[in-house]
């Protein structure tokens, strides 16, 4: 199996897979990116915690590069919100430094993405 995402993306997978998580990797919901308005979650979680959505965000393009993308990405966690789901964003600086503690503090519904 070839793994295509980031060494980010990379090191919040082992994590999952060290705890024993049931997850999913990059999961379309509302049309994916096929469709305006649409999203690819980096991760579902079915147990220990269900219902809940990991994003790994890149600190430069998701908080640093102004309005829009900072726009999109609260409009597309409310939605997420919306539909049922608890949605934690981990940044990239915290996934490559210590991805095993920055999950745990998703499972606990802590999210770190202003403090990276």
């Amino acid at each position: 199996t070839i793994y295509a995402g980031t060494m980010p993306e990379w090191a919040v997978f082992c994590a999952l897979e060290q705890i024993g998580a049931d997850f999913r990797y990059q999961s379309p919901f509302f049309g994916g990116r096929t469709v305006r308005g649409g999203a690819v979650v980096d991760f579902v979680i079915f147990s220990p915690v269900p219902r809940l959505l990991i994003r790994v965000q890149g600190i430069y393009y998701h908080l640093h590069q102004g309005g829009r993308r900072v726009a999109g990405d609260l409009i597309q966690k409310l939605a997420l919100e919306a539909a049922g789901y608890s949605v934690i964003d981990i940044a990239d600086t915290h996934a490559l430094r210590d991805p095993l503690h920055y999950v745990r503090e998703a499972f606990a519904l802590r999210d770190h993405l202003k403090s990276a």
